[in-house]
Order: C-alpha cells, then sequence, then structure tokens
C-alpha cells in the first residue's frame, strides 16, 4: 500500500503543465496516504 502512495505522487509531479490541478490532487492524495499508513 505504501508502493501504491509513492506511485500516486510519482504521477502528480509527472503531471503535465495543462493539468496542473491535479497535481496537488495526486500530491495531497499521495501524502494522506502514507500518514495514514504512519497512524496505523
Amino acid at each position: 500500500v505504501a508502493l501504491i502512495g509513492v506511485l500516486v505522487l510519482l504521477a502528480g509531479l509527472w503531471t503535465p503543465p495543462n493539468r496542473r490541478h491535479l497535481l496537488g490532487f495526486c500530491t495531497a492524495l499521495g501524502l494522506t496516504v502514507m500518514l495514514a499508513l504512519l497512524v496505523k
């Protein structure tokens, strides 16, 4: 599951400029997943 969070985060970093609004979403989603794992 942690790997999925990393992949989502990388996907956000690779988001093209014309889809910049997805960058914040992917980054937040990836960080949320990793934080959820740390809490558990």
